[in-house]
């Protein structure tokens, strides 16, 4: 039996009031794609962006201690 033959029997024996809620739950699942192996949070930590000023890489524990300010 293949996966997709398994799914469709375990279908069959979800009761009719709770099909809504299946329906719902294949629905999410195909439309967001599966995060890909190398998509880890070092991964999407990189493509975080901020706003600051030109030094705040620089001088990030001045801004944060307030010896710094953002005028």
């Amino acid at each position: 039996m293949t996966i997709k033959e398994r799914i469709h029997a375990a279908i069959d024996d979800v009761q009719d009031d709770r099909l809504d809620e299946l329906y719902g739950l294949i629905r999410n699942f195909t439309k967001e794609p599966a995060a890909l192996p190398s998509e880890n949070i070092m991964h999407k930590l990189k493509r975080v962006q901020i706003e600051g000023p030109p030094d705040f890489a620089a001088n990030f524990d001045k801004y944060v201690s307030g010896e710094k300010r953002v005028r």
